[in-house]
């Protein structure tokens, strides 16, 4: 871990923010947004920042407004296991809108970002102004409790194959040639919490039975409907 990343980022003055991108404020009126964009306070960081760690103060919530963020654990035996990936008009630390109690996860730029850092009592007085916002927030945790849900079970009851099938068709572009894009072998394996070498083996037996093409940080799915019946197994 290098923590020399961990380190106070540079200001972004006056940056022209695609308020409509941010999930938290896209049910507000454009008058709404604009007013909301006058109190934030948008800031670059640089891949590989770290924003917290675990026993850090969770009292920020951080709004993505370009990109991604890995949300992860460290084993006592210094394995990473990914909790999960935030991008652009996500947010995260939102552990600060519920309790004050510490962080248990680092959160860590993948590339470069730029990204807005909400003190929690502001957030939690937006949220009281502007219901919407608070409405949408609920939302965006309750996806999160759900889709964690999905991977405890899948995990508990499904094999490599089936859950690395349905991490493919979750994270594929939705284009008329599906493609994940960006993702290392490793990233695949920590997302599923396996190791890297069982997730190339079993990438390379999809690629064997024509159900993937697979380039550098790119996987094209050839065969989606195999792919699906693979998850249904």
């Amino acid at each position: 871990m290098n923590i020399a990343t961990y380190t106070q980022p540079a200001p972004t003055p006056k940056l022209k923010l695609p308020m409509t991108s941010l999930r938290v404020f896209q049910d507000l009126a454009p008058s709404q947004q604009a007013a909301i964009y006058k109190r934030l306070f948008v800031r670059n960081y640089r891949a590989d920042h770290i924003f917290y760690m675990p026993g850090d103060t969770a009292d920020t919530v951080y709004l993505i407004v370009t990109g991604q963020v890995q949300l992860y654990r460290m084993t006592l035996s210094g394995k990473k296991i990914l909790i999960t990936t935030r991008f652009d008009g996500d947010l995260f630390g939102e552990t600060a809108l519920m309790s004050t109690d510490l962080h248990t996860t680092y959160a860590q730029a993948t590339e470069n970002c730029v990204v807005i850092a909400m003190h929690n009592t502001k957030m939690k007085a937006l949220m009281l102004q502007e219901p919407q916002i608070a409405m949408r927030v609920m939302n965006m945790i309750g996806e999160r409790l759900s889709s964690s849900e999905r991977r405890l079970e899948e995990i508990a009851f499904q094999s490599i194959a089936s859950r690395l099938a349905a991490l493919l068709l979750q994270l594929a572009e939705p284009t008329p040639e599906p493609t994940v894009v960006g993702y290392t072998h490793r990233d695949l394996a920590e997302i599923l919490g396996t190791y890297r070498e069982t997730t190339t083996q079993t990438l390379n037996e999809f690629k064997l039975k024509g159900l993937i093409a697979i380039g550098r940080r790119r996987i094209r799915l050839l065969n989606t409907y195999a792919l699906r019946d693979l998850v249904k197994a």
